[in-house]
């Protein structure tokens, strides 16, 4: 039996019974000549004491608390959507007023810069998050409220964030935000083998591999909307260069301005995301502020 199906069936667990008995019961799944038959027993039991166990269990206040940190979470990509909108709007106000005969180019590296002040609320709001609320498993908890909530998102009709395609179904959006999730949580499954080893290796690692994880939720992204005609795969290690930073380096590597246009700020709204979930992640870490295992308990308080 496969070590990491032990290990997940194991998590269902409340943690003093999984740190008491967990190694018997993993050696027995393993070596069990019924492997499929108790897996399924041994889960049927990890859930009847999780949701029964007293000593570790949360009350309603909790509960209501947990559920509102996880609804802040959700709300993130709505804010940072909504702050880039108005920042944009508000450059290409100035340009307007100041110098309407700007180029295209010149209007679209102006409107990129603006996502810096927002990457700082992304950067602020994440770590105060991070150390002022419980989240339980925030690896996993975070980048999954994340994609789930951009996913939403970008799925309704007209969006005035999304690109020409995005919008129109599930099939446009789901690529780039599930190659996001799942590289996001394997970035901070690796991060936080590193952190063992010190933390300089682990901001190192961490911020080249946010690039790579932004880089190929990007091509999902541009795969899922364009053909090879519009948007070149030979050129794909450039796209998320070019949709971030706002030059479109057309003339030289072959690309149009259909990159721009189909993909909208998503590609910005998963940066932000990124920003957000590891600066909250790093603040959890060192600010020992993880929720332990628990199950609801039946009496409000």
């Amino acid at each position: 039996m496969s070590p990491r199906l032990v290990r997940g069936v194991l998590a269902v667990y409340p943690r003093s019974i999984r740190e008491r008995y967990g190694d018997e019961v993993a050696d027995m799944l393993v070596h069990s000549p019924r492997p499929a038959r108790d897996l399924a027993d041994v889960a049927w039991c990890a859930l009847s004491d999780r949701l029964s166990q007293r000593p570790e269990t949360m009350t309603m206040a909790e509960a209501r608390s947990r559920t509102f940190t996880l609804a802040t979470i959700m709300a993130a990509p709505v804010v940072f959507g909504a702050a880039l909108l108005v920042a944009l709007s508000a450059v290409i106000m100035v340009f307007n007023n100041v110098d309407p005969g700007a180029g295209y180019q010149t209007v679209a590296i102006a409107s990129a810069a603006m996502l810096v002040p927002v990457a700082l609320l992304a950067l602020w709001w994440g770590r105060r998050m991070g150390r002022t609320r419980l989240i339980a498993a925030p690896g996993l908890v975070v980048p999954l409220a994340l994609a789930a909530a951009v996913t939403l998102v970008w799925t309704v009709p007209s969006i005035p964030m999304a690109g020409e395609s995005l919008g129109e179904s599930l099939l446009a959006t789901i690529p780039a935000t599930a190659t996001w999730c799942l590289g996001l949580m394997g970035l901070i499954t690796v991060r936080a083998k590193l952190r063992e080893g010190g933390r300089l290796m682990a901001v190192l690692v961490t911020a080249f591999g946010g690039l790579m994880v932004l880089e190929l939720s990007t091509i999902a992204n541009v795969l899922s909307v364009l053909d090879a005609h519009a948007a070149p795969r030979k050129d794909a290690l450039w796209w998320y260069p070019a949709t971030i930073s706002g030059y479109d380096p057309g003339l030289v590597f072959g690309t149009n301005d259909m990159l721009h246009d189909a993909v909208g700020v998503l590609p910005a709204v998963l940066t932000l995301c990124t920003v957000f979930s590891l600066s909250l992640i790093d603040a959890a870490d060192w600010a020992g502020n993880r929720a332990p295992d628990v199950a609801f308990a039946q009496n409000p308080v």
